[in-house]
């Protein structure tokens, strides 16, 4: 792995004690409240010698969290933000070096999430075993984020100045905002072949987005226009485009923007191609700039806007 990434683990190793630190001290501060809740009302049960045996109530004892201080809360929310930054900081170099482990972390960022959030009741065996919860999903993120540092990945140059943005634009959605961040992350660390195959995820979700808004799975006909029932899965990437060009004429009056489109993704496309299954890579920024992502990206959340306000 390169110095660049081996330097990254070694802070987010740093951060993550400062979590732990930080966690103890909160969950530590919490207080949980107990109450007996009576399920019982007791009865009357008759005796052989004709008198009654009177039961006593049962009752079961419940745990709910105490009321927060605002210093608790405060402390809450920072500890939130920390825990985030550091799972999206390592949620790129899983993504990039162990993909295949990428549910994994991300499935124990989400349950760490709902302890430090309280979403879960507290321990009846106390707030010290809530904590060890939370550290074993934790742990779990962090395992896998050292396994990452043992992948050799492939070289990539690393540039001399730092880049700037190369998608610099809001989408509708916060999905696709997600993924033009990692587009710019990896652009600035000058990881393009990574640039090249994120982008391609960008363009694949968006034609398909718009493909089902623009012909919606109940009408008879429409699904195959970008899903493949019997193999439940979407199209690839070549038919998608292939089906919205051949369909241009139904999205008057942005039949135009569809040509542009078309005309800019197709030697994207195949750039990607080569990306996706060979062991070619993009390996300088006039690499990437050839495919004028920006523009692509621009044009197909323009598509994207103009359809979903027309439906």
């Amino acid at each position: 792995m390169s110095q660049i990434n081996q330097e990254k683990i070694k802070q987010l190793k740093s951060e993550a004690e400062k979590i732990i630190e930080l966690s103890n001290k909160f969950f530590s501060s919490i207080t949980i409240q107990t109450e007996n809740q009576m399920i019982s009302n007791g009865s009357r049960i008759p005796q052989f010698e004709g008198g009654y045996r009177i039961t006593k109530p049962n009752y079961v004892k419940s745990y709910s969290w105490g009321k927060r201080s605002t210093e608790i809360s405060e402390m809450q929310v920072e500890l939130l933000g920390k825990y985030d930054l550091w799972y999206e900081e390592g949620r790129f170099i899983i993504k990039t070096f162990l993909s295949d482990r990428l549910e994994a972390f991300n499935e124990s960022y989400e349950e760490g999430r709902k302890y430090i959030n309280l979403d879960y009741p507290p321990n009846p065996l106390g707030i010290t075993y809530f904590f060890n919860d939370f550290r074993k999903h934790f742990n779990i993120g962090q395992n896998i984020l050292l396994i990452s540092s043992k992948v050799e990945a492939i070289p990539f140059v690393v540039p001399n100045r730092q880049l700037q943005k190369l998608v610099d634009m809001e989408f509708e959605d916060v999905f696709y905002n997600k993924l033009r961040d990692e587009i710019n992350d990896a652009y600035k660390m000058g990881l393009f072949t990574s640039v090249m195959l994120l982008s391609r995820k960008l363009f694949e979700n968006l034609l398909i987005e718009i493909l089902r808004i623009k012909y919606p799975p109940n009408q008879s006909g429409n699904l195959e226009i970008y899903f493949i029932k019997n193999e439940q899965r979407f199209q690839n990437f070549t038919v998608l485009l292939k089906n919205i060009e051949d369909k241009k004429s139904d999205f008057t009056p942005d039949e135009h923007l569809i040509s542009e489109i078309i005309s800019l993704i197709k030697p994207f496309r195949k750039g990607a191609n080569l990306n996706a299954h060979s062991i070619i890579i993009v390996s300088d920024e006039k690499g990437i700039l050839s495919f004028d992502i920006p523009r692509i990206s621009a044009l197909l959340s323009k598509l994207y806007s103009n359809i979903k306000r027309s439906m």
